[in-house]
C-alpha cells in the first residue's frame, strides 16, 4: 500500500490558522492515521495555543473535526495523537491559533501520516 503523509509546516513560522492539503483515501487505506506537532522555540503573544487537529470530509468539500484528534501547544513542546477508525473519504490537517497580541509560534513542524497503510 502507498503511504499517506501531509506535511504542512517544516520549520515554518505559523501566525494565522489555515488548513493543509486534502487526501483522498482509498478503502484499504481507511485504517488510522498520526498527527504530528511540535515547536522548539516558545510562542510570542499573550496567551498563545496552537491547536493541530485532523478533519475529514465525504466530498472534499465540506469538511468536519474528527473526534480525538486534537493536540495543542501553548509553550515549546511536542505532542502526538493517533487516530482510527477513519470512515470518510477524505482528511486533512487543519490548524488554529489563538491568543492575543500577535500570537507567533516559530520552527513549527506538523504533519499528518497514514500508519500500517
Amino acid at each position: 500500500m502507498s503511504k499517506i503523509e501531509n506535511v504542512p509546516h517544516v520549520n515554518a513560522t505559523v501566525t494565522a490558522s489555515g488548513n493543509g492539503p486534502a487526501i483522498f483515501l482509498s478503502p484499504s487505506q481507511k485504517k488510522k492515521m498520526e498527527l504530528v506537532l511540535s515547536s522548539p522555540n516558545a510562542p510570542t503573544g499573550t496567551s498563545p495555543t496552537l491547536t493541530l487537529k485532523a478533519q475529514t470530509s465525504p466530498d472534499n468539500i465540506t469538511y468536519t473535526d474528527l473526534g480525538g484528534s486534537s493536540i495543542q501547544l501553548s509553550a515549546a513542546g511536542h505532542q502526538r495523537v493517533v487516530v482510527t477508525n477513519i470512515q470518510a473519504n477524505w482528511i486533512r490537517s487543519a490548524w488554529v491559533i489563538g491568543g492575543s497580541a500577535s500570537p507567533t509560534f516559530t520552527g513549527v513542524n506538523s504533519r499528518l501520516t497514514g500508519v500500517d497503510c
